[in-house]
């Protein structure tokens, strides 16, 4: 045993001094660097910027609710609104922005909007929310469909002054010289179909604004999106009852300017532009059973009809103020009418303003009636149609009160 005890401290003694003899790593000596700058410095970079339909549950950066072709089929960014009267659409604003001072040095980040017309609209700030791995994941998928503009006009002050490319973006939120901001905002259907600019300022703690606006040279990816045009309306009656009528004279139906809702069968007639764009209202309607008659080698029809919306303020030829006079489309026919179905419906002279309501007037004439007494019934179909006014016109037929949303 001792033998062993004396053997185990040899060991020892020996496995240290091979331990002592290993030589010493050396330290490296690196310089530094610093100028201390007499500016306050240099204004924060917008190296990207795009938007998207903020009203998908899942939030997808790459979400087009009017343009959703995978890849997208349309550059740039493509909304569809909400179909609903004053209802509001979640859009998003994203930017990619960096510092030369760092990331950290950046203070505010707003998307400033503006009206086709060029107009100020709206701002909304921007929250920083992600760099590296998600903002990488939303960049990306935003870039492969086509939604992002690549400010490639500038270098990135916090990344080498790299050329700014998609790559190169990529590789600055990887590292996290560069953060991903975005903010929503409640886009509503009083604001018209459109495309609408959009400009990101980017402030940091010198109060420098860095902005990215200016489409880059020659690229197809534009700094907008386009709030497509949705033509809708509603109305909150099912039939109208024309009453008792004297032959050979109008006989007004005069509607309302209060919602019963579209439940409410024969309650007075009022109509809603639920969509984004000037409408008419069209209507079109069958004979009711009456027919037509020959005058003069000409094939007449036995009665007419009359429509128009509001007061009627717009004066055309003729006894009726503001009203259009229409015939029938078609004969009636039991079932299905396709021809009726088919048909063009004809345009009042008024148009109804964004977001608003306005009551509906009809009217018919009979001319010949050879089972008098008799309650004769027949098909109206109410329709809608884009009046194409162009951005905030004044065209002095529109109507309705343009209301915001509640």
């Amino acid at each position: 045993m001792k033998s062993a005890k004396i053997f185990l401290a040899i060991l020892l003694v020996a496995i240290m001094a091979v331990s002592f003899a290993l030589p010493a790593l050396a330290d490296s000596s690196v310089g530094t660097y610093v100028t201390v700058s007499s500016s306050n410095g240099t204004a924060p970079a917008v190296l990207a910027l795009w938007a998207h339909d903020g009203g998908n549950a899942a939030g997808s950066s790459a979400y087009e609710s009017a343009d959703m072709v995978v890849p997208h089929g349309t550059l740039g960014i493509q909304i569809m609104p909400t179909q609903g009267y004053q209802v509001t659409h979640d859009i998003t604003f994203v930017a990619i922005v960096t510092d030369a001072n760092g990331a950290s040095n950046l203070t505010h980040v707003y998307a400033d909007v503006t009206n086709p017309d060029g107009s100020f609209k709206f701002e909304v700030e921007l929250t920083r929310v992600a760099t590296d791995d998600s903002a990488v994941v939303a960049f990306d998928a935003a870039a492969a469909a086509n939604m992002v503009a690549i400010n490639t006009a500038i270098t990135d002050p916090g990344h080498n002054n790299d050329a700014v490319t998609k790559g190169e973006i990529d590789i600055a939120l990887n590292q996290q010289t560069a953060y991903k901001y975005w903010g929503t905002y409640h886009f509503d259907n009083c604001q018209l179909a459109g495309t609408y600019g959009i400009t990101i300022n980017a402030l940091n703690t010198q109060t420098l604004v860095g902005s990215y606006s200016v489409d880059t040279a020659g690229a197809a990816i534009q700094n907008w999106f386009q709030w497509m045009p949705l033509v809708a309306a509603d109305f909150d009656f099912s039939y109208v009852n024309y009453g008792s009528v004297t032959m050979g004279l109008h006989k007004e139906k005069p509607g309302d300017n209060i919602w019963n809702g579209s439940a409410n069968d024969g309650s007075p007639a009022t109509m809603r532009n639920i969509g984004n764009t000037y409408i008419f209202m069209t209507v079109k309607e069958d004979d009711m059973g009456l027919g037509a008659t020959q005058i003069d080698g000409v094939n007449t029809w036995n009665l007419n009809y009359d429509a128009r919306l509001g007061d009627g303020d717009v004066t055309t030829s003729g006894l009726v103020t503001g009203y259009i006079t229409y015939v029938p489309t078609t004969v009636k026919v039991g079932g299905t009418n396709a021809v009726l179905n088919a048909a063009s419906g004809t345009p009042t002279y008024q148009i109804l303003n964004l977001c608003s309501q306005v009551k509906v007037d009809f009217s018919i004439q009979v001319n010949k009636d050879l089972t008098p007494g008799t309650q004769k019934n027949g098909t109206m179909i109410v329709g809608a149609r884009n009046a194409n006014l162009g951005f905030l016109s004044t065209d002095s037929r529109l109507v309705g009160d343009k209301v915001a949303p509640q």
